[in-house]
């Protein structure tokens, strides 16, 4: 089966914008790194995105923090639709994956709306109930670097 072609419109939208999980992964240590006395691992909670790193860490904060977001198999898909998982806006993506499965594992920045963005056809890597994981880079932005958009495209074939 063929998968949407990249000028393709699709039929619905699912924005995941929230609730998401953050936690510092590790960090910058030094005096510098935002930290005090504290873990990586206490530097957590939930946000809404898309968002900016400045709203969420310590303003000096270096590292890599892991996003992560449930969500329900969309209902009402039939065998010929096809479901794109899309990623825009994000800056330093080292690792996404859906349930597990490694969809980039490079640093990568994907662009907004405009720009480039990352886009894999998640069909059949799609439960009941899944789990989509980002892992950023973070450094000090004067901007606050972007913590983006992700979205479930879906495509109809029949």
């Amino acid at each position: 089966m063929e998968g949407p072609t990249p000028h393709s419109i699709p039929s619905h939208v699912i924005r995941l914008r929230g609730p998401w999980r953050y936690q510092a992964i590790d960090a910058t240590r030094g005096p510098d790194a935002g930290l005090g006395a504290a873990q990586p691992s206490a530097l957590c909670g939930h946000c809404e995105v898309p968002t900016t790193s400045r709203t969420l860490l310590p303003p000096l904060f270096t590292g890599r923090v892991r996003f992560e977001r449930t969500f329900g198999r969309p209902t009402g898909l039939e065998s010929s639709d096809a479901v794109t998982l899309a990623v825009l806006g994000f800056d330093g993506v080292q690792w996404l994956g859906l349930n597990g499965a490694a969809l980039i594992t490079r640093e990568e920045t994907v662009s907004g709306e405009s720009g480039r963005r990352f886009a894999a056809d998640v069909t059949s890597l799609l439960l009941p109930r899944n789990s989509l994981a980002i892992e950023i880079f973070v450094e000090p932005h004067p901007s606050g670097g972007r913590i983006g958009e992700a979205r479930l495209e879906i495509f109809s074939r029949g």
